[in-house]
C-alpha cells in the first residue's frame, strides 16, 4: 500500500531554518505526500522563501492575522486531504527515509493508526547532536505502556515523527487549544487512550533546540501546562489507577528538582529554577519537608552566565545523566505492574 501522507507545515519567522525544512520534505525517498505550510503572518523573510518554491505538492496558505501555535497547525490539519497526517514545524527536518519508513511499518502494522520513530536532538545552546528515543523496543508499544510513561512525563518531545492515520482523530481537531504550550503531550495522551503506538527504532528527524523556540517563559508556562493536562487525565478517572498515579509523581520528586536545576544552568537563569522550584513545592506540598529541595534552592544562588559557560559540557553530561534516570525510574514502575 502507498497511502498519501499529509505533512502539515506551521510556519512563523523561521527565516533561518524553514528552507532545510521544506527541502528535508520535498527530497523524501517515499514520493506519495503533499506538503501542506500555512504561515502565521511572519515578520521575516519566510513567506518569501516559500513562495520560491514552484512545486505541485507543495500547498501554501497565510493567515489573515496571527493565530499563534497550535490554532495554525489546526488550520493545516483541516486542509488535508492524506490518509496520514504528520506535522513538521517550520524550524525542524526530516530524514529523507523518513516517510518511507513510517510506510513500511504501516504496510507491517496495517491495522494500527499511530505511528513514531525516534529522532535526533540539535542542541544550539550546548552545540551537541545526541540521539533521542521515546521507547525501548520497536514495533508494538502497548497502550498501558505508553500511558505509564506519559504519565511521568513527555518521552516523545514535540512529536515531529508521529504520524496519524485520519481515523484516529475523527471529528476532533489535532490539538487542543486550551493547552497552547503543551498541546503535544494532551495530544499523545489522547491518543494512548484509544491506541497502541507503533515505535521504530531509528533516528528520522531532526529536532533543533534553540533560544527562540524556548525561552524561560514558555518552559515555566510549559511546566504548568503539563501538570494540569497530567491530572486531568490521570488524577481520579481510573485511565490508570490511583496507586500507581500517586507511585509515578512520588518517584518524580527528586527528578523535577534536578531538572530546575539543569534548566536554570542551560538558560544561565538564577530566576528559572527558582520559580519551578516553587512551582514544584506549591504543587506538592510534600516537598516542604524535602532537604533536597532547599539544597536545589540554596545551589540556585551559583547560577550565572559565568557559571552556565564553564559548566557547558558538565552540564550536557546531567542532562543526559537527567534522561536516563528517568528512563530506568519508568522502566521499573513498567516492569513492577
Amino acid at each position: 500500500m502507498k497511502p498519501l501522507i499529509s505533512v502539515c507545515m506551521p510556519s512563523y519567522n523561521h527565516e533561518r531554518f524553514i528552507r532545510e525544512a521544506i527541502e528535508s520534505v520535498l527530497n523524501q525517498t517515499y514520493k506519495n505526500f503533499e506538503l501542506i505550510i500555512v504561515d502565521d503572518c511572519s515578520t521575516d523573510n519566510a513567506v518569501n522563501i516559500i513562495k520560491s518554491y514552484n512545486d505541485p505538492r507543495i500547498r501554501f496558505y497565510q493567515n489573515e492575522s496571527n493565530l499563534k501555535g497550535l490554532k495554525t497547525t489546526n488550520a493545516a490539519v483541516s486542509m488535508a486531504k492524506g490518509d496520514f497526517i504528520a506535522i513538521l514545524h517550520s524550524d525542524d527536518k526530516y530524514d529523507h527515509h523518513f516517510l518511507e519508513e513510517i510506510v513500511k511499518a504501516y504496510n507491517k502494522y496495517p491495522y494500527n493508526k499511530v505511528f513514531i520513530a525516534g529522532q535526533y536532538k540539535q542542541d544550539h545552546l550546548l552545540g551537541h547532536l545526541t540521539s533521542d528515543f521515546p521507547f525501548n523496543t520497536e514495533g508494538i508499544i502497548p497502550r498501558k505502556e505508553v500511558l505509564i510513561r506519559l504519565a511521568y512525563g513527555n518521552p516523545i518531545g514535540n512529536g515531529i515523527t508521529l504520524v496519524i492515520h485520519k481515523d484516529a482523530l475523527g471529528e476532533n481537531k489535532l490539538y487542543d487549544s486550551n493547552c497552547p504550550i503543551a498541546g503535544d503531550y494532551e495530544l499523545f495522551i489522547r491518543l494512548a487512550k484509544q491506541h497502541d503506538f507503533i515505535y521504530i527504532n531509528k533516528e528520522l528527524a531532526y529536532y533543533r533546540m534553540h533560544d527562540s523556540n524556548l525561552t524561560t517563559k514558555v518552559f515555566i508556562q510549559m511546566v504548568r501546562e503539563e501538570h494540569i493536562t497530567r491530572d486531568r487525565h490521570f488524577k481520579n478517572t481510573k485511565l490508570i489507577s490511583d496507586e500507581l498515579y500517586k507511585k509515578i509523581i512520588r518517584a518524580q520528586y527528586k527528578n523535577i528538582m534536578n531538572k530546575s536545576f539543569y534548566m536554570g544552568f542551560k538558560y544561565s537563569s538564577r530566576s528559572l529554577t527558582q520559580e519551578l522550584l516553587n512551582f514544584f513545592r506549591d504543587t506538592y506540598p510534600e516537598l516542604k519537608y524535602s532537604y533536597y529541595w532547599y539544597l536545589m534552592y540554596l545551589s540556585s544562588f551559583l547560577i550565572n552566565s559565568l557559571t552556565s559557560k564553564l559548566l557547558k559540557e558538565p552540564l550536557f553530561k546531567l542532562g543526559k545523566y537527567y534522561k536516563a534516570s528517568i528512563t530506568r525510574n519508568v522502566d521499573k514502575i513498567i516492569l513492577s505492574e
